[in-house]
């Protein structure tokens, strides 16, 4: 059972023979909290997390999680069943912005998933309905988890390496990524009432002269000129949430 105030040690790893994972900036700084671990991003522990949690488990997770380009079949040569996949996000079919910001919407949501759709509803000039979009949904998360999740995500923003997303009187929770040899850059985010997703990348790998800072500074740009996404509050803590020594449990 691991909490937001769990230990984890980012440290040297060695798997098969091969020292791994590297973090963004090669080095090790020792013990970390489970929030800490996250809002510096740091590789070593999302591995070992992963490793305890079980890549079969985190596998369903992702799918609950409304991602559907991965790989599950071990019979496939590259599948993803493993810890660079499900811990990384090195996954064999990458995934799309859409389903990430579908995704990171969970969190917020107290928890539920609601499948994107193209339009609410078209309608005739005499106002008949011609189609109407439905969303469906599905529970992923605890609504105790969704909220302590949501606010370990703000403090990414306020408190870690996310600082770039920061919307001025916003309350911006997201996550950067980087993948290796800087191909692709990416920053997830939410505020109370928006999820987005932001992906600078190429279709060939192209090695990229920044950084994720650089696609969480262009989130903040664009969210900040979308109106809707800005005002409105989280949802109230769950009766089901706790706080001792200024952390939130369940």
């Amino acid at each position: 059972y691991i909490t937001v105030h769990s230990g984890v040690t980012d440290e040297k790893m060695t798997v098969n023979g091969k020292t791994w994972p590297k973090n963004f900036g090669r080095t090790y700084t020792g013990y970390k909290t489970f929030r800490q671990a996250i809002q510096l991003s740091i590789n070593t522990c999302a591995v070992k997390i992963l490793a305890q949690v079980g890549v079969d488990y985190s596998m369903d997770m992702v799918k609950n999680f409304g991602i559907t380009t991965v790989i599950d079949d071990t019979s496939e040569a590259q599948n993803d069943l493993n810890l660079a996949a499900l811990g990384l996000g090195a996954m064999t079919e990458g995934v799309s912005p859409l389903e990430m910001a579908l995704a990171y919407a969970v969190f917020p949501n107290g928890g539920v998933y609601n499948s994107g759709i193209c339009y609410t509803k078209v309608t005739d000039s005499d106002g008949k309905v011609l189609l109407e979009g439905k969303s469906e949904e599905h529970r992923v998360l605890d609504e105790g988890v969704a909220f302590i999740m949501t606010d370990v995500l703000q403090s990414v923003v306020s408190d870690g390496i996310a600082g770039d997303a920061a919307i001025s009187g916003e309350h911006v929770g997201g996550k950067t990524g980087t993948t290796d040899e800087t191909w692709d850059i990416w920053f997830d985010g939410f505020t109370p009432k928006y999820a987005a997703a932001l992906w600078i990348g190429t279709d060939n790998n192209v090695e990229l002269n920044t950084t994720s800072a650089s696609a969480a500074s262009l989130w903040s740009t664009i969210m900040s000129q979308v109106k809707r996404a800005k005002g409105g509050e989280y949802r109230s803590r769950p009766d089901n949430v706790i706080v001792k020594n200024g952390e939130y449990y369940t």
